[in-house]
């Protein structure tokens, strides 16, 4: 089977691609960049990270390569189609019942409430209209997603590792229970492990040398094993992007100096404030790390002997 995108060009003009750990605060830049005028945003689309991640496994000009990029591209149009009018243009035919059905006529209302907007398509036609999207795992696919979206940006939300892992640890992603039953963080985890009784479904990135040890961690140290490990990894994607702009964000500077910081990255983006910018503002509240270091943690041996030889550690110590 052929799969082809087959529109010219996209309905949007720039993506902005916001990275980051999990719980790193990277809902919170979303909601401020996607407060502005003329944009849209995702979140963590699974299908996008999924089509990438598989697309960015073949050789660049290979028959695979192009067809999963040229998937790649109709799931962004598709979601945005979605996001901005409800209705999709490229994997169906748009006939009358899908194009007015009820999510049609709430995403165009929603649309116009929020921006003001007195005719939604015809706003869209003649706007230079921007698709965010603030997203895990794509430490091996950050470039493959640069390469089909327009004039791609790349963001990156910097917070405390320590207090991540914190965060990570509150929520169990990383316990015996959520890892058996395949529950966690995804792309899906396909290194399987048997950890006394229960088989555990291990992260993509830790690799074979490195299970045995991840299971015999408890769940603090798991969550920081996991944090480093992927930090580390998805800086060294970054470090390889070409012609790409990119820009760091201090999660703890941006709670505590919201309005600044925030007005300053949407005028650095061309973007515009509106009011619902405002609003979003007065909500954010100081964030406060932890002020803790990996060698005063009573951490296994194994483990902070493994992230003092980890680049992204080394701060941290």
């Amino acid at each position: 089977m052929k799969i082809q995108f087959f529109k010219n060009f996209h309905s949007f003009s720039q993506t902005f691609f916001l990275v980051g750990l999990p719980r790193s605060g990277k809902s919170t830049l979303k909601n401020i960049l996607a407060s502005a005028a003329n944009t849209e945003a995702l979140d963590e689309p699974l299908d996008v990270i999924a089509v990438a991640s598989n697309g960015a496994g073949f050789d660049p000009g290979s028959t695979s390569y192009v067809q999963f990029m040229d998937i790649y591209k109709t799931l962004l149009e598709n979601h945005f189609s979605e996001l901005s009018l409800g209705r999709s243009y490229n994997f169906r035919s748009c006939d009358q019942s899908f194009v007015f059905n009820y999510k049609q006529i709430s995403c165009v209302r929603n649309a116009m409430l929020r921006r003001g907007r007195s005719d939604v398509i015809s706003h869209a036609a003649n706007s230079p209209l921007a698709l965010i999207l603030a997203l895990n795992d794509v430490d091996l696919c950050l470039e493959f997603l640069c390469e089909g979206a327009p004039k791609p940006v790349v963001v990156q939300i910097a917070n405390n590792p320590i207090s991540v892992a914190r965060e990570i640890e509150k929520k169990e992603w990383l316990s015996d229970d959520q890892l058996s039953r395949n529950a966690n963080l995804l792309p899906a985890y396909s290194i399987v492990r048997h950890h006394g009784n229960k088989t555990l479904y291990l992260p993509y990135f830790i690799s074979e040398n490195l299970a045995d040890l991840f299971c015999s961690l408890g769940n603090f140290e798991r969550s920081l094993m996991y944090v480093f490990l992927q930090a580390n990894r998805l800086n060294m994607s970054i470090s390889r992007l070409h012609n790409v702009p990119f820009y760091s964000v201090d999660f703890s500077e941006l709670t505590h100096e919201p309005t600044a910081i925030g007005l300053s990255l949407l005028s650095k983006f061309s973007l515009e404030p509106t009011p619902l910018t405002y609003e979003i503002f007065r909500k954010i509240n100081p964030y406060s790390c932890y002020s803790e270091r990996l060698r005063n943690l009573g951490l296994d041996s194994r483990l902070l002997d493994l992230l003092e030889k980890t680049p992204f550690a080394e701060k941290w110590l």
